[in-house]
């Protein structure tokens, strides 16, 4: 899987380490050289120079190419631009990080639903660390060899009724429908706007990501 990351935050960067350390290839764009230089020397990832809001720019990474851009800049203006922008240069995937609750609402508004909002991540990380004791996290109870997989169902999927036509070993887990979580079991419908919880072996993480990035670009 190929990624590109705008910024080169400490939280970009360790993304960038925990792709990598899956196998996969990571592009960082990022405005200031000198610290592009410093992260070249310990990261294997490619480089590109410049303004990440900028198409370009962006162009230079070769969205035909990638399966995502994350936006993990320190600032959620910049964040949500970029995305836009990667959006209309033909990125499949674009996920902005935005703190800002206003701007997160605007976000949404402006159809960027990927949205990482790390803050109550961490939040309810540590809330079901509580709660459920050491491990309780939903990825530290998946057996080795599995991996947790989420999307956001389209008209299409609805239409095809997609959990029907799952490939082997995938599992649906949940339907997230507003505020409610309906179990598959209980129901034969899919509605667009859905997102959708699976279970699926390691190995087949990577082909489902492109899966539904062949089927987002349709929409």
């Amino acid at each position: 899987m190929r990624v590109v990351i705008v910024g080169a935050s400490n939280l970009a960067v360790a993304t960038a380490q925990a792709l990598i350390r899956r196998g996969h290839e990571v592009v960082i764009v990022e405005r200031n050289r000198a610290r592009i230089e410093e992260l070249g020397e310990r990261l294997d990832a490619a480089f590109v120079a410049g303004d990440g809001n900028r198409p370009s720019i962006l162009r230079e990474t070769a969205p035909e190419e990638c399966e995502a851009l994350i936006a993990l800049t320190s600032g959620d203006q910049d964040n949500i631009l970029a995305a836009l922008v990667g959006r209309s240069v033909g990125f499949a995937r674009v996920l902005p990080k935005v703190s800002d609750p206003e701007l997160e609402n605007v976000a949404l508004e402006v159809g960027l639903s990927e949205l990482l909002v790390p803050d109550r991540t961490m939040a309810q990380a540590i809330v079901d660390r509580l709660e459920g004791g050491a491990g309780a996290g939903a990825e530290q109870m998946i057996p080795p060899g599995f991996r947790l997989f989420t999307f956001v169902a389209t008209q299409e999927d609805a239409d095809s009724n997609c959990l029907k036509d799952l490939p082997r070993g995938v599992k649906p887990l949940a339907i997230f429908r507003g505020e409610s979580c309906v179990l598959p079991s209980e129901t034969d419908a899919v509605h667009p706007g859905d997102r959708i919880l699976l279970l699926l072996p390691a190995d087949r993480y990577d082909d489902m990501l492109a899966k539904r990035a062949k089927r987002k670009a349709k929409v």
